[in-house]
């Protein structure tokens, strides 16, 4: 449409505009589009650089257009990039968006030792949802071929093999309910899952061991350990159906960096004393490698099947989670309108928050525009 960032806007003037495409939308894609983001990353100057209120109008309007074209269809919060802060939850509060959407969503390219802390945020402002993490990466690594190729040497192969099942893992463990790694086939320089022929790279394979070893992962705890050398040894816990079958399934590893240039090279010792009843265990890419747990744990995670009910033999660190708040969506709204001239960005992030600002002291009309899509 006309007010698409390619014509250098981020959301219609009149949110009118906008139900009735995301009303059309739904329509039109009726059973075929299950799920929709109203936008993407509206928070980055590129794609906006929307402040909070105006990415929370844009959510409500959007919400009440999809519902309204198919009342079945999930509306997801339209994503943030990873630049996520306390302004932004502070303003999806002071807003009461949580009855606009069905899944909260967010786009992290950061240190999956952070994911935990970090993604605190998005479990407070989910208010009890699910929380979608729809791009997930940890920086780019430039392929070493020509184009349109652009493979990989086979350490960064396989370091980008291993992060896959470390992404999952961690992501599930800290709340989220869904995970999409970005992207699955071809992207510019940066080589991703497929290559531009459909053939899989190893993080194809290493991310359908995670489908099967995962399959169906509910995350009971972990143990996080770090050593005076900043490694980190990595554990954590789920029940799950690997094969269809009912178990609980650890995933370990050890690392010490965030930057590729220096992963996979940390080696901790196994940190469960308890003995367990292991049915199989197999490494990142899904290949069998016996039933003996390992003394140490190295870079490359491992999967082990346990009989249902061993994880509770370990303590576990848990992470706990948010009830879900009431829904009570309105069909009026009201928005601030302020004119783009007075949206500054601040910060140092790429993600800067953006701000309305204006002359302290300085009398100025004020405009709010009251809508009612009932």
């Amino acid at each position: 449409p006309s007010w698409s960032p390619v014509y250098g806007e981020a959301c219609p003037e009149d949110l009118r505009d906008l139900y009735k495409f995301c009303k059309e939308m739904a329509i039109r894609f009726k059973g075929r589009v299950h799920a929709w983001e109203p936008w993407n990353e509206g928070n980055c100057s590129g794609f906006g650089g929307m402040t909070i209120d105006e990415l929370v109008n844009l959510q409500k309007a959007a919400y009440l257009g999809f519902k309204a074209g198919e009342p079945e269809t999930v509306v997801c919060w339209n994503a943030y990039s990873g630049g996520f802060d306390e302004l932004h939850i502070m303003g999806t509060f002071k807003n009461e968006a949580w009855s606009y959407f069905d899944t909260y969503n967010a786009h992290t390219y950061g240190c999956i030792e952070g994911y935990n802390s970090k993604f605190d945020l998005l479990r407070r402002a989910a208010c009890g949802k699910p929380i979608w993490i729809t791009e997930a990466e940890r920086g780019d690594i430039d392929g070493i071929g020509p184009g349109p190729w652009y493979d990989l040497d086979i350490e960064h192969e396989s370091l980008r093999a291993e992060f896959m099942a470390q992404s999952y893992a961690t992501a599930i463990y800290s709340g989220v309910n869904r995970h999409f790694f970005f992207i699955l086939g071809s992207f510019s320089s940066y080589p991703r899952l497929l290559r531009l022929d459909f053939t899989p790279r190893a993080g194809y394979t290493a991310l359908a061991a995670v489908g099967r070893f995962m399959a169906g992962a509910k995350p009971i705890g972990r143990i996080y350990e770090e050593y005076e050398q900043s490694e980190k040894c990595h554990v954590y816990a789920f029940e799950a159906e690997p094969d269809g079958v009912k178990s609980d399934v650890l995933v370990g590893w050890a690392e010490d960096r965030c930057g590729w240039e220096s992963r996979g090279n940390a080696v901790v010792d196994w940190p469960i004393t308890e003995q367990l009843e292991v049915r199989a265990i197999y490494d990142y890419l899904g290949r069998y490698i016996g039933t003996e747990i390992p003394v140490q744990l190295i870079g490359k995670p491992i999967f082990i099947i346990l009989e249902p009910g061993q994880v509770d033999k370990v303590t576990w660190e848990r992470q706990d989670h948010f009830a879900e708040r009431a829904d009570k969506p309105y069909n009026v709204m009201m928005q601030l309108k302020m004119p783009k001239s007075t949206t500054v960005n601040g910060g140092e992030l790429w993600t800067s928050v953006a701000e309305h600002v204006i002359a302290p002291d300085v009398p100025r009309a004020i405009d709010i525009w009251a809508y009612n899509f009932g």
